[in-house]
């Protein structure tokens, strides 16, 4: 319900109703269905028994055979963060979904980053959310904020290493239940 989207597809909307009717239909008299998530074939295969499931990066080999780390210091140090091989990373990755979810907690992160010379906040994240609420909602210092930039499913998964402490706040919302336990697969 927190999906700004949610209101095409909500059941309790005739125009939600509606919109479910028009995409069961197209997934009926569809030649092939590929679905993104094994839950979504589950739910839906008996509309159209022609379907197939497309992994997604959590289900690929890729995704499990880093050698090493992601080496998160040179981008640090680009950023003007004051890093060395003892330097602690807390890292939180997500989209502008979870806004709220990282917002609920940063101020005692922000803390942790002013009394620790050594320790870091990364974020691979949209870059608004980044500035807009690290920088300027919560004043952390610029020389604390490490942003990586994130290009594809392959890439992101392997810049996760480099945190030593990952964050996942979800609040108790009906989008994160959904999430939670596959941003805890995403960390691992």
């Amino acid at each position: 319900r927190v999906n700004p989207n949610y209101h095409f597809y909500d059941p309790e909307l005739e125009n939600g109703r509606n919109n479910i009717q028009v995409l069961e239909h197209n997934i009926s008299v569809s030649d092939f269905a590929l679905y993104s998530t094994r839950e979504l074939l589950a739910y839906y295969k008996h509309l159209n028994p022609n379907c197939s499931f497309f992994p997604n990066y959590l289900d690929i080999q890729e995704r499990y055979t880093f050698k090493d780390r992601f080496d998160w210091k040179p981008k640090a140090k680009e950023q003007g963060c004051n890093v060395n091989e003892d330097s602690i990373l807390i890292g939180f990755f997500g989209s502008n979904s979870h806004v709220a979810d990282l917002d609920e907690i940063l101020e005692p992160i922000i803390q942790l980053l002013r009394e620790n010379d050594n320790v870091f906040l990364g974020l691979i994240c949209e870059y608004d959310m980044a500035l807009h609420l690290c920088m300027r909602n919560h004043k952390v210092p610029s020389n604390k904020l490490v942003y990586f930039d994130c290009l594809s499913y392959i890439d992101y998964p392997y810049k996760l290493t480099c945190f030593d402490i990952a964050l996942a706040p979800l609040r108790n919302t009906i989008f994160n239940r959904c999430r939670t336990p596959l941003k805890l697969c995403e960390y691992g």
